[in-house]
């Protein structure tokens, strides 16, 4: 028998090492269990039996708490938001809303470009317009539909009634409007095809020679129909491509190739803003025209 549980019970002497190796680390688990009580508290029953507790609804906050934190800028006698229409909404109410003067400037600028907004979307097309304060201020947007539309007798309009679309029009159709002669309304289709399309009517302003005078006395017979846009990829547009777009000079074109081959994709169409390479203006005139 003895012979038989030799094998068993016979260890070298690195077993016997290994063995107490494995004793030691079964000690030091045995002793930090024993003492973890007096490290480490025990709960207290008030928060056992806190843990527990059914839920009271008492505790939540009151009705329209959140809204109105939500829609209310910091400030002890800040009023709070109402329905607006961003359409000749005054700077000092952008401002008031949360905007500084010089953000409130450049969607003003943006505003006049543009021709307005359309829908409330259109507003984060405005690169000072960051994604929390449209959140905050779009349950209070209302746009007002004004605005003709055009008929099927659009060749007998009424006076003031828009009849000439600007992203159709020939040069003869164009030299029918009071104070555009041969010269402007080639101008206008070239920028028109320049441009690849207009996509409002005050863009007309931006056609070379054209007087401001000029353009009140003929805004309200046109309009622009809806065309899809011809796009730039800001990430992979040459400079012959960005010359395209009559906003962008050779600078500005070579500017932003080379920001681009330098470091790397943009990620954001904002970038172009915010890293500089164009100025706030520019950036609003492109915005449309412009596509990852």
């Amino acid at each position: 028998m003895k012979q038989f549980l030799r094998p068993f019970f016979s260890f070298n002497r690195s077993e016997r090492r290994g063995m107490i190796v494995l004793a030691g680390i079964l000690g030091a688990c045995i002793l930090f269990t024993t003492f973890l009580p007096l490290i480490v508290p025990p709960v207290s029953p008030e928060l056992q039996a806190f843990a527990v507790m059914p839920f009271d609804s008492s505790l939540q906050d009151p009705p329209g708490y959140a809204e109105r934190n939500m829609y209310t800028r910091p400030g002890k006698n800040t009023p709070a938001l109402q329905p607006f229409d961003p359409n000749g909404l005054p700077a000092e109410e952008w401002v008031r809303m949360g905007l500084s003067p010089r953000q409130a400037e450049v969607l003003k600028n943006y505003e006049a470009r543009t021709g307005g907004f359309r829908k409330a979307e259109d507003l984060q097309k405005c690169f000072v317009i960051s994604g929390k304060f449209y959140d905050r201020i779009a349950p209070f947007i209302r746009i007002r539909k004004t605005g003709a539309k055009v008929t099927e007798n659009a060749g007998v309009a009424g006076p003031s009634e828009p009849h000439t679309d600007l992203n159709t029009a020939d040069t003869t159709e164009l030299k029918r409007l009071p104070g555009i002669g041969s010269t402007l309304a080639l101008r206008i289709v070239r920028f028109r095809e320049r441009l690849g399309g207009f996509h409002s009517v005050a863009q007309l302003r931006d056609v070379y020679g054209l007087k401001e005078e000029t353009y009140l006395a003929i805004e309200k017979y046109l309009w622009t129909s809806p065309v899809k846009l011809r796009q730039v990829s800001v990430n992979y547009a040459g400079y012959e491509d960005w010359l395209q777009l009559p906003y962008i000079d050779k600078k500005t074109a070579r500017n932003i190739v080379n920001y681009r081959e330098k470091n790397g994709f943009f990620r954001r169409l904002e970038e172009l803003g915010e890293k500089g390479l164009v100025n706030a203006e520019t950036y609003s005139k492109c915005l449309p025209y412009l596509l990852l």
